[in-house]
């Protein structure tokens, strides 16, 4: 899993987004001086900070080589160098290269395989970069052809000569690497998509635009582009950002000066980036927050905060994965040996206007900037001068890469003073409802995770698939993170009465080991069983209501490429945004929230325990939380509610369904009150499905609430529910509104009685899987309680659309037999064959129609 964890761990937390164009020698923009500079520092002084330094490129092949970032999985590099043969007088130009990374058994770094190159032939080009969920899909500047302009002589400073190139021809450009799309694109539909790219092979420009624009990056999810642009009339750079689904391009810094080198924090909610705004020829560093609309899209800057303020030029930050520091190239020790530093962050701290104390991370004569981290943040890659001088008596620059040392700066919670809080800094200064309710919405956290769970390159999420695999462990990680227990490690959990198990379930069906609780699954048709994975973690609760319990929860799975259950049919990735990376999300957020609350609880408060699980095999009839129940890792019996997000990504008009409050005594109250406390328009349904997790627990007379978005979209169970359709501000609104009602149950003094809910739908006896048919249309939503099945849509092409039923129509007879409810339904569609002819009566306005439906196979 060493590969995968490395790819999962790219796109939403832990890798930052965009890159750093600078003025040095290993870089086209500029030249740092030759020769061999002075160092009266002792290089023994890294020993304990950087681990095992290994060179990359081969001198006798690169004359000069620089700025390298990883890719997602940390497998390969993106990386500019200049060959032997390409070397001029004049300035250097770079082409662009992707590199494999060689690794020992124990996954440490020992070199770099053979260089691809991916930029045309006599192109200038600079700054790649790894789009976080495809594999082999690289982003770069380049002119594309010789660059027509000249570059200018720039400044001096102590002797040490710099030059700055603008090229106007340069744009940014995709390509398709195919190496690295056979090796690492695992799933097939995603490889046969991504060979089929065009820019398979030749890069393309993604936009044109008139002037220098360079220096890009994906963000986290794949979405916006963050890059620099250059005036061609005033030679000012400005930082940009490009929304690709909208296309368009949207200014966020556009001060007087060179503004360059940005890059996204790894929770995309900020971007670091160097300035020459005070015209001195010296660069200092910045961060910004940005702004963002309900949407979640930026739309400018909140605020901005000065890292540096210095006679130095700064430049080349880049953000460790944790968001606690940032590593950056100085000229502080010497304009002759620019060295790599560190530097802490912490909002509340550097929006106060005190500026951090660097700490420097390299001690070798020559130069060391550009320094960055792999996803995991146990390496360091960077650009130096530490080979032997060449006739010419000239270090040449090349690429070196280290793990990260004990001693490494700020890379401990209590260099920094604890790790980076992810909104604002006085969120858990309080008791829990209080802490609550002073939390805003986290939108942006919201989006990171749902657009990892749903990237194609999960293949959605099937079980039994590497893409499902990666999911738990991105989920695990987080819970890890955010600091919750194992459950078989929990005090509360190791103290309660052994449950019993059902008859029909031996042990070694289900098991417990880490975050993980596994069971076996045999999906319909398949010759043998799979192995399938809950991930469970619990915060410990505090005092007499410790050893009771709250269960929060989402399903994690989806349909793959639509083998069943898709309204669409087979053949495309349903990557499953809504249907419930959505859910993941809000699970995850809750827990964040609540981990931090329960923190700064008074001490005299008791808390009950609180369980965040996500249930894998969901879409195959409820299989992780039928094996959570019926293998409990807690005693249900002291399980007092148990709360389901399914689907609550789509929120429109502010409008969310919470159903199940008739479960429970005291619910409805608890609900209420934090409603009233939320923007959203939250609705009380009558009824309560059975058609998601929630029912497992009902089914166990546990009391349950239900969290869906109301209506569904036409997306649903198609490969059209993706993520950038998605309403983080709304959605993360609602996993706040619950997690109120999650913090007044937890410290509720009297338990929680189940009571029937008399509008329940029982579950079926079948699941999706067990239907051999696909009649072609989305039913309406979870809680109609009305008889029927009210078709919110008809799929193109299939049973229904063929025989005519319409959208709006609701199915009332089947054959003859009264529908009456979907449940019922589905058990009726499963007793059929392909080919099967059925009357279907339908209510249509008024009337009542009946129509002969031929069934296709599924």
């Amino acid at each position: 899993m060493i590969k995968t964890l490395g790819a999962l761990f790219s796109a939403a937390m832990l890798i930052p987004a965009a890159s750093a164009c600078t003025p040095d020698d290993a870089h086209h923009h500029g030249h740092a001086p030759g020769g061999s500079p002075h160092s009266d520092v002792d290089p023994a002084n890294e020993a304990d900070v950087l681990d095992g330094v290994v060179l990359l490129t081969d001198p006798s092949q690169f004359s000069r080589a620089g700025e390298a970032y990883f890719s997602p999985d940390a497998d390969w590099i993106i990386f500019q160098a200049v060959p032997h043969e390409d070397e001029t007088d004049g300035p250097p130009r770079y082409s662009m290269y992707v590199a494999p990374l060689d690794r020992d058994e124990h996954g440490y770094a020992t070199g770099a395989g053979e260089p691809i190159l991916i930029s045309n032939p006599g192109s200038a080009n600079t700054c790649g970069w790894f789009h976080p969920t495809l594999p082999g899909v690289v982003l770069f500047g380049s002119t594309m052809t010789p660059p027509r302009s000249e570059v200018e002589a720039g400044y001096s400073r102590e002797t040490s000569r710099y030059t700055w190139e603008f090229p106007e021809e340069m744009e940014v450009v995709t390509r398709t690497v195919r190496d690295i799309v056979e090796q690492s694109a695992e799933s097939p539909a995603l490889r046969e998509r991504l060979l089929a790219r065009p820019d398979l092979d030749a890069p393309r420009t993604i936009w044109e635009r008139k002037g220098y624009d360079a220096e890009g990056s994906w963000s986290p999810d794949g979405r916006f582009v963050l890059f620099t642009a250059v005036d061609p009339e005033t030679g000012d750079g400005d930082i940009h950002l490009r929304d690709l689904a909208s296309g368009r391009t949207i200014p966020l810094i556009v001060e007087p000066g060179y503004d360059g080198g940005p890059f996204f924090s790894p929770d995309g909610r900020w971007i670091c980036y160097r300035s020459d705004r005070a015209g001195d020829n010296l660069l200092q560093l910045f961060v910004a927050e940005l702004a963002f609309d309900r949407r979640g899209v930026p739309t400018g800057i909140k605020r901005e905060i000065k890292l540096t303020k210095d006679q130095n030029v700064n430049w080349a930050p880049f953000w460790h994965p944790s968001g606690r520091f940032l590593v950056y190239a100085t000229s502080a020790v010497s304009h002759r040996n620019y060295e790599v530093f560190a530097v802490p962050f912490r909002p509340h701290i550097a929006a106060s206007g005190v500026l951090p104390t660097p700490v420097r991370v390299t001690h070798a004569e020559g130069f060391d900037g550009l320094p960055v981290f792999n996803p995991a943040g146990n390496e360091m890659m960077w650009t130096g001068q530490r080979g032997a001088p060449d006739d010419a008596g000239r270090r040449p620059s090349q690429l070196y890469l280290a793990r990260v040392g004990a001693e490494f700066p700020f890379a401990t919670t209590d260099q920094v003073g604890g790790a980076l809080q992810s909104h604002d800094d006085n969120s858990s200064a309080s008791p829990v409802a209080t802490a609550l309710a002073a939390v805003g919405p986290d939108a942006r956290r919201f989006h990171e995770h749902v657009t990892i769970l749903a990237s194609e390159w999960l293949g959605g999420r099937l079980p039994g698939t590497t893409g499902i695999d990666i999911a738990e462990e991105y989920i695990a990680h987080w819970f890890e993170r955010i600091g919750l227990h194992p459950i078989i490690d929990d005090d509360a959990a190791r103290h309660r009465d052994a449950p019993e198990r059902d008859a029909d379930a031996p042990a070694s069906q289900v098991s417990l080991e880490g975050f993980f609780q596994s069971f076996e699954l045999r999906p319909h048709g398949a010759e043998g069983s799979i192995t399938a994975r809950n991930v469970v973690g619990v915060l410990p609760g505090h005092g007499h209501l410790a050893d009771r319990f709250i269960v929060v929860g989402a399903h994690h799975d989806h349909l793959g490429t639509g083998s069943f259950g898709s309204i669409a049919g087979p053949g495309e990735i349903h990557e499953g945004a809504d249907d419930n990376a959505s859910g993941v999300a809000a699970t995850l957020l809750v827990a964040e929230r609540l981990a931090e609350s329960y923190e700064s609880l008074p001490e005299n408060t008791a808390a009950r325990s609180i369980v965040f699980t996500t249930f894998s095999a969901e879409e195959m009839g409820l299989n992780g939380s039928r094996a959570f129940v019926r293998t409990p890792p807690i005693a249900l019996d002291r399980c007092d509610l148990m709360v389901n997000f399914d689907m609550i990504g789509r929120i429109t008009d502010r409008r969310v369904s919470v159903s199940g409050t008739p479960s429970g005594d005291g619910l409805r109250a608890l609900a209420d009150a934090a409603a009233s406390n939320s923007p959203l328009d939250i609705l009380f349904p009558e009824g309560l499905s059975s058609r998601s997790d929630h029912a497992a627990f009902y089914d166990a007379a546990v009391p349950v609430l239900f969290v869906s978005i109301d209506p569904f979209h036409i997306d649903y169970h198609t490969p059209n529910d993706e993520a950038w359709k998605l309403n983080p501000r709304d959605a993360s609104l609602a996993a706040s509104m619950i997690a109120d009602i999650v913090a007044a149950a937890a410290t509720r003094n009297t338990n929680i009685t189940f009571q029937e809910v008399e509008h329940y739908e029982r579950g079926p006896s079948i699941s999706l899987g067990d239907i051999k048919v696909r009649f072609g249309i989305m039913p309406g939503n979870y809680n109609d309680t009305e008889p029927g099945v009210l078709v919110q849509r008809v799929s193109s092409g299939g049973s229904a659309d063929s025989a005519g039923i319409r959208a709006g129509d609701r199915l009332m007879r089947w054959d003859g037999e009264r529908i009456d409810s979907i449940v019922a339904w589905m058990e009726m569609l499963a007793a059929h064959e392909p080919g099967d002819t059925v009357r279907v009566a339908v209510e249509r306005g008024r009337s009542i129609v009946e129509i002969d439906v031929e069934l296709q196979a599924q």
